[in-house]
């Protein structure tokens, strides 16, 4: 299996340059020379421009294949294909004016593998370079420690890295020259030893013979001779057009590069870090990004020096930060600090600071980029965290009910405060690391881990009387809430445990007294009607005695009126309400009531009630039961004479505001000349006007058809104290 050190995508310019020096640091890595660094650096570098340029973009695959001795560092450029086959161009099918075919051929020369696949999609280069006996063993810990280089280095300058391009360039442009003097000097040596030849072969003639064998054999190796002399010209002839090649490419990188420095400078400007990069040498410090915004100043009024930075640091930080960035110039320890800014209205910002020293091959600081954030908010935010945590904290502490924190998927108890403890009188430990379910106190909520997921299910459980018994085994009545929330992402189950056992005695106390006092409420209203029916009864008795009609009318008037008062208590303490009666149940009885005590076997009188589920307490039933009576009562002796049918209606609708009643009958009418405005004869209709008025109420009648009257009452009546004339 061939391990894959690192891939990159090719999507800009800045890429192409990112991906030669990649190149390097790798090819470095993995125990090549210089001059091998820069060939392979230099033979990527030209097919991944040609990959960008001339198919739109593709990607580049760094590996190590093992499967081969000797090993191979290979690299694989896959474009995207979008003008066409990458293979096209060194066969000569593609005519480019950015010298496309040489420099596919140029980077084929500089490696030892080179091919070209093509595939629908586009093309593959491959490129490879053999290792040497030196180089290091291919292990997993080596491609990790490449892979931790790159990390590291991965915010080299661009500039910086066509510096040390150009430097090996040079470098082997010295070489190259050294090699064309030694090729010169073995000429004249070559040309020298050929004249001496010739005047041997002169001076030896009758030796000819006998030296032939040695001058052919010096013959052929001049010839051997002279073609590695030839062959290494070539080979310099081609370094020169290929050096001609680079230096024409790095110049078009050059002016690639400062467009591309520009788009940074403007992509900067547009996110919420600030990027800083400090020239060493003359105090300078470039700023990317808001900084001048960030700090309240107008844009570009911010003095873009060393001392302007160091001054905005809040002095109580200053030297801190100072001492930080001065040890990661003079001994490479990291620039990590967090520190306080005072904008120019004085306001004070937390910002975090990061940066990295670019140094010289003596190790010597000279340039160091990085960047910064205002954290001021998030810090904010943090510190507000804390101090609400710390807020429940104190009062889960202080919290005058018991509590219990579980974990919501293992029902472990994770906390307990100290209120719970003291009242149920076992210690912190006998609580913590233990499932709920393993604790007889609450054997009553949660007997087991089925239960335990019910409780998780619900989210929301309350008991409203729950025995418990504590540690000195007293038995005490608890209320039991307990809710799930989040806490960090995480779901916690919390136990409210409050002690009603004081609260539950009071509560059984006034349930007893209250029962109590229904007791007594009710046969009040039981004695009251056997008082009434009493009185009904001697009232009866009276008129059994009398003769007179006059007085037994009366008498039988006055019986009814008691018997619909009597009414009234006898459904009140037949009701579970002692305070309301049911309305139409109630007048119900006191029409049937008074159908028998008035009607006639000569007359049929139909008693319809349109009455909906209306209650009314006691103030009012009595006032409104005696109208009600008056009014049957007159409809039954004197509506219906001369007639044997006849049809009495109640009526009954409420609202918000007010109770309705209507009463009518179909009978003969009541004469135009009887008012409740003029009686003075007639109690009953008296009585009407009267109850009437206590109930604050208003009555109106409507002879159209028959005899209709119309109640309207107020619901916040109050007749408390008041008494019927």
């Amino acid at each position: 299996m061939n391990p894959v050190i690192t891939k990159v995508a090719l999507q800009n310019v800045q890429d192409i340059v990112s991906a030669g020096f990649r190149t390097c640091i790798i090819a470095e890595q993995l125990g090549f020379d210089k001059d091998d660094q820069t060939r392979i650096s230099t033979a990527v570098s030209e097919i991944a421009r040609t990959a960008f340029e001339y198919t739109g973009g593709g990607e580049i695959e760094f590996f190590i294949d093992t499967d081969v001795e000797p090993h191979v560092f290979g690299i694989t450029v896959r474009d995207h294909g979008n003008e066409g086959p990458l293979i096209e161009v060194p066969g000569g099918g593609v005519t480019s004016e950015t010298g496309m075919m040489e420099g596919i051929n140029g980077a084929k020369g500089l490696v030892d593998h080179f091919h070209i696949d093509a595939y629908p999609t586009g093309s593959t280069v491959f490129m490879g370079k053999n290792f040497s006996p030196a180089t290091l063993q291919v292990t997993p810990e080596l491609i990790a420690r490449i892979a931790d280089v790159l990390v590291k280095t991965a915010l080299q300058n661009p500039f910086e890295e066509i510096r040390d391009r150009n430097q090996n360039l040079i470098r082997i442009l010295e070489e190259l020259h050294v090699k064309q003097v030694d090729l010169i000097n073995a000429n004249d040596e070559l040309d020298s030893t050929n004249r001496g030849v010739v005047a041997l072969y002169a001076e030896l003639d009758d030796k000819a013979l006998s030296l032939k064998a040695f001058g052919e054999g010096l013959e052929k190796r001049v010839e051997e001779r002279t073609s590695e002399l030839q062959k290494a010209n070539t080979e310099l002839k081609n370094a020169k057009e290929e050096l001609h090649m680079q230096f024409d490419g790095l110049a078009e990188r050059d002016r690639l590069l400062g467009e591309s420095e520009e788009r940074f400078r403007i992509s900067a400007q547009s996110v919420s870090d600030v990027i800083w990069d400090w020239n060493i040498p003359d105090g300078r410090v470039d700023w990317y990004g808001r900084i001048d915004e960030i700090l309240g100043y107008a844009p570009g009024e911010f003095p873009r020096t060393l001392d302007a930075w160091e001054k905005i640091i809040f002095p109580d930080d200053r030297d801190r930060v100072l001492s930080i960035r001065d040890r990661h110039v003079m001994m490479q320890t990291p620039y990590t600090a967090e520190y306080r800014v005072v904008r120019k209205d004085g306001e004070i910002r937390s910002w975090t600071d990061k940066g990295t020293a670019m140094r010289d091959e003596k190790g010597r600081a000279h340039r160091v980029v990085g960047s910064c954030s205002d954290i001021t908010d998030s810090k904010r935010a943090k510190e507000a965290k804390i101090a609400s945590e710390m807020r429940y904290r104190r009062l889960f502490e202080t919290a005058q009910d018991g509590i219990l924190i579980l974990d919501d998927e293992t029902g472990q108890i994770d906390d307990v405060n100290p209120f719970l403890i003291t009242m149920l009188g076992f210690t912190r430990e006998e609580f913590l690391g233990k499932k709920i379910w393993e604790i007889g106190l609450f054997k009553d909520i949660v007997a087991n881990k089925d239960n335990f997921e019910l409780l998780q299910r619900k989210e929301y459980i309350r008991y409203e009387d729950m025995p418990l018994e504590t540690a000195d085994g007293r038995h005490i009545n608890v209320e039991f809430v307990s809710n799930v929330y989040e806490v960090n992402n995480k779901k916690v189950i919390q136990c409210n445990i409050r002690d009603i056992t004081d609260r539950k005695k009071m509560t059984d106390l006034v349930e007893a007294s209250l029962a109590e006092k229904e007791t007594l409420l009710r046969e009040i209203h039981h004695r009251v009607k056997n008082n009434l029916q009493i009185i009904s009864s001697l009232l009866n008795l009276q008129i059994r005695k009398i003769d007179d009609k006059r007085t037994i009318e009366v008498l039988k008037d006055g019986q009814a009126r008691v018997l619909s008062m009597a009414l009234v208590h006898e459904h009140l303490y037949k009701s579970k309400d002692f305070s309301h009666i049911d309305l139409k149940n109630y007048i119900h009885s006191l029409g049937m009531e008074l159908l028998q005590s008035y009607g006639t076997a000569n007359e049929i009188v139909r008693f319809d009630l349109n009455i909906p589920e209306i209650y009314v307490d006691i103030n009012t039933a009595i006032p409104l039961g005696l109208i009600i009576n008056e009014l049957i009562t007159n409809s039954l002796k004197y509506g219906f004479k001369g007639r044997k049918v006849g049809n009495i209606s109640i009526t009954a609708t409420e609202d918000l505001q007010a109770l309705t009643i209507i009463v009518a009958d179909d009978g003969v009418g009541m004469p135009e000349d009887i008012t409740l405005e003029n009686q003075t004869s007639s109690l009953g209709l008296r009585l009407v006007k009267s109850l009437t008025g206590q109930l604050h109420g208003t009555v109106a009648i409507d002879r159209t058809w028959g005899t209709k009257f119309v109640f309207v009452i107020p619901k916040q009546t109050k007749t408390h104290g008041e008494t019927v004339p």
